[in-house]
């Protein structure tokens, strides 16, 4: 009976599942993947900032053209 069970809650959550989200292409701007400046965390408050003057993460931010390990290339 419990084998049952666990079939029947598999099928449900395999049927119910949501699917994945997929980017509507012509919707978003041109660089809409890009990561804005306001979501970057300030620069003055990562630690030891005063002492290795951490530049903008903004700017040197920069898409992936290639796995960068080996387990996302799976």
């Amino acid at each position: 009976m419990r084998l049952l069970f666990a079939l029947a809650m598999t099928v449900h959550g395999l049927v119910v599942a949501p699917a994945a989200a997929h980017a509507v292409p012509g919707v978003c701007p041109p660089i809409c993947d890009a990561i804005p400046d306001s979501a970057w965390i300030e620069s003055s408050s990562i630690p030891l900032f005063p002492v290795y003057r951490w530049p903008g993460l903004g700017g040197l931010a920069v898409t992936a053209t290639a796995p960068r390990f080996e387990f996302e290339s799976w």
